[in-house]
């Protein structure tokens, strides 16, 4: 049965997520470093009218942890931390898949596993969600940044966030963090882009959002400017900006089909850690 978890059941939730977080083969995504960052984020969660901390119960037993974020206005949520399934439980991972098709059928909504965890992708796919993104999780240390060139990459103004708008848009047409979400919670970003002839060409987006670490969401060139090193010191300046604001790690999602900015990573000193597989249920819509 799924219900929600309460105040006084989080020490329990946070248990149980933290016991799946060993192996990558039981884990969900993205993994937190400790039991605490996991149970401040389900009591942060509960803070929030727009998230929702729910248990898979076998009667008193809890088996299973889904912490989701939820947007009611564009009918958008997802898992902070994916299915948490005590012992990576299939039968829990397709209980509480099915929950999220069933409860949020209306939504867009997305978990994320790293790819080993064949048994909750299987139960993703089984309850009707459709492979989103496939991605490297690359990771870098401050004292292991390769600190490159950076030229013609800078800070974005005011002034031209009109103009940043219409080519992050354009490069990310499908993707939450739009240009709008981004003015909305402007202070939680970094922001730079690379100018060529007065124009924006390229962009890197980072959330601050962490106390100590940053996470690279996205960098991107134009058609004309892509493969000519341009990735490279959009990362690399993306890079310097958080370890200049005391950050001690920066994260980076890649995907598979990105293998420019997997080049340009690791001439930073970016290193893989893990893979990421996230599943989409998207609203059902009546033929026409």
């Amino acid at each position: 049965m799924i219900r929600p978890i309460k105040e006084d059941g989080i020490d329990a939730a946070a248990d149980l997520a933290w016991s799946t977080q060993e192996s990558p083969e039981t884990s969900s995504f993205p993994r937190f470093r400790s039991r605490n960052a996991l149970r401040e984020k389900f009591q942060d969660i509960l803070k929030k009218p727009e998230g929702r901390l729910l248990g898979c119960f076998d009667g008193a037993e809890l088996k299973g942890v889904l912490c989701l974020y939820v947007d009611t206005e564009t009918r958008y949520c997802e898992a902070i931390c994916g299915i948490c399934a005590a012992g990576g439980a299939p039968e829990v991972y397709e209980e509480m898949s099915r929950h999220v098709a069933s409860a949020f059928a209306g939504y867009e909504a997305v978990l994320a596993y790293p790819g080993e965890n064949k048994a909750a992708a299987d139960a993703a796919l089984a309850a009707g969600a459709e492979p989103f993104e496939s991605s490297v999780s690359m990771s870098l240390a401050k004292a292991d940044f390769k600190q490159g060139q950076s030229g013609g990459v800078n800070k974005l103004g005011k002034e031209r966030f009109s103009e940043y708008a219409a080519f992050h848009d354009a490069a990310y047409p499908d993707y939450y963090w739009n240009a709008a979400r981004i003015r909305e919670a402007r202070d939680k970003w970094d922001v730079n882009v690379y100018m060529d002839g007065g124009k924006i060409c390229g962009s890197v987006f980072t959330s601050m959002w962490d106390k100590t670490e940053a996470e690279i969401f996205g960098a991107a060139v134009d058609e004309k400017h892509k493969g000519r090193g341009i990735e490279a010191r959009l990362i690399t300046r993306a890079c310097a900006e958080a370890f200049r604001a005391g950050k001690k790690t920066v994260l980076f999602f890649i995907e598979s089909n990105e293998p420019v900015l997997f080049q340009a990573a690791e001439k930073c000193g970016f290193k893989p850690v893990s893979t990421y597989k996230s599943f989409r249920f998207r609203p059902k819509t009546d033929p026409a």
